[in-house]
């Protein structure tokens, strides 16, 4: 659901609702009705592209929505919920399961938009108190020039071997509605350019903002603009999903490695991970759009812990998008990238990631980290974003420096053994460790699930793992 889309303008509403009530012969109904339609004449007057109007929007809509809740209770005599399931589903389908339907999925019916109402209303409340919330922890974001110094103008961070987003991606970590945002501002030329819808906004923002500098903060603006009021405007945003910390090891697989160096991928459920050899054979480009190569997104935490996820998922997943930014919300990273696996061995590695871009001493540490710990087949490649078709073998790169480049018979010979069958490796550990718990023969210590506070590029504070199971 698209969070930040308003609920539709009082006319639209006094069109559909005022024939209704002028019908309606019960005058109880008719007076909650009316009621209903001034509370939505009422939310159209606040202004939308101010801060100071956010709460007032937010209880306004919460007030729209129990009205239209009481409708359907007291008029209606149905909960708005199953409306909406009625309308998903469709009539036939739950008489074909036996199951009771509300009569409510007819065409034209204004009963079917109210419901939707009740829950557009809500779900932009519960979205204007996070816009809200976000502003009061990051001051620094309310004004347009600090907020253009921190995402467009400032180089990426490097703190140590860790990095940041760069410039054009770096609203993405800090979006509350988790929007895809591609856009590039160069301060020299004053040049901007965009890659997607969102990425249009954002230069309309920035050329407001250069004739008026009382412009309002960027995700202000965009509440009077058509990506927040439209269906249709909303509906072409793709949202990219961005990991709580609470969430992370339940969404995303952990990859680690046991003291035998099987390379083991698990989930966190319950209270304990599953794990299995790492593989990812699976993965074609019916499944990513970086999947042709059966390789997974990964980030290489500060923390030293690896975690994967399918690259822009195009199927079997909630979210439109999961970037190399999801991981972590855009927080800072030691390495990322694209990495594939066969039978509990890696067998490719790269630093592919447009978000991070990065350097080959980002990847070279990591080879280095999973090398020593025997992760890798005998037959795998590491290979340089930007350098494909020239692969290294995981030893050579890590001890030549990351800039080295094999000859092209090296390289045609290291192509050639990547797609060589791999020798079974030796049994994996237990399939159920609990976190935290001693080690076990053929596993490594479980992810721990504490938490500390860290900094991410953008300023914002982030939460990442104090500690856990290094790769």
């Amino acid at each position: 659901m698209r969070v930040w889309r308003d609920i539709p303008p009082a006319r639209a509403w006094q069109t559909l609702l005022q024939p209704v009530i002028d019908s309606l012969k019960n005058r109880e109904t008719q007076v909650r009705m009316s009621n209903l339609l001034d509370a939505i004449k009422l939310y159209d007057l606040l202004r939308k592209d101010a801060i100071d109007t956010l709460e007032d929007r937010a209880r306004l809509l919460d007030i729209i929505a129990d009205q239209v809740d009481e409708i359907f209770a007291t008029a209606y005599k149905f909960h708005v919920g199953q409306v909406a399931r009625d309308t998903k589903t469709g009539k036939a389908a739950l008489k074909a399961r036996g199951e009771t339907s509300s009569a409510f999925y007819v065409k034209g019916d204004h009963k079917i938009p109210l419901a939707a109402l009740s829950r557009r209303a809500r779900t932009k409340a519960g979205y204007l108190r996070a816009l809200a919330a976000h502003y009061r922890s990051h001051a620094d974001s309310i004004n347009p020039q600090a907020f253009i110094d921190i995402v467009f103008r400032a180089p990426q961070v490097k703190q140590g071997k860790a990095i940041g987003l760069v410039p054009g991606v770096r609203l993405e970590g800090v979006d509350p509605a988790g929007r895809g945002w591609e856009v590039t501002w160069d301060p020299g030329t004053d040049d901007i350019t965009v890659a997607n819808s969102m990425g249009i906004y954002a230069k309309r923002w920035l050329t407001q903002l250069r004739r008026d500098a009382t412009t309002p903060p960027l995700f202000v603006w965009l509440e009077a603009q058509e990506v927040c009021r439209t269906k249709d405007e909303a509906g072409q945003v793709n949202t990219v999903k961005m990991v709580g910390d609470e969430e992370l090891r339940s969404t995303v697989w952990t990859v680690h490695v046991t003291d035998g160096g099987v390379v083991q991928q698990g989930k966190f459920v319950e209270d304990g991970y599953r794990w299995e050899p790492f593989d990812t054979q699976w993965v074609t480009g019916a499944d990513s759009d970086k999947g042709k190569h059966h390789t997974l997104a990964y980030v290489w935490t500060t923390h030293k812990e690896l975690f994967c996820e399918l690259h822009n998922p195009r199927q079997g997943r909630e979210w439109d998008s999961f970037h190399h930014s999801s991981f972590l919300r855009g927080g800072l990273v030691l390495c990322a990238g694209m990495i594939g696996a066969r039978q509990g061995k890696i067998i490719f590695i790269n630093n592919n990631s447009g978000h991070y871009q990065p350097s080959p001493a980002n990847l070279q540490k990591l080879v280095k980290h999973l090398n020593k710990r025997s992760a890798f087949a005998d037959n795998a490649v590491v290979e340089l974003a930007g350098r494909e078709g020239t692969p290294l073998s995981p030893a050579a790169f890590a001890a030549s420096g990351a800039v080295a480049l094999p000859s092209a018979p090296a390289a045609a010979a290291a192509a050639a053994a990547a797609a060589a069958p791999l020798a079974p490796p030796a049994a994996a550990g237990p399939a159920w460790v609990r976190p935290g718990g001693a080690r076990q023969p053929g596993a490594g210590n479980a992810p721990g699930i504490g938490a500390r506070r860290g900094r991410s590029e953008t300023g914002c504070t982030s939460r990442s793992t104090r500690r856990g199971l290094h790769a």
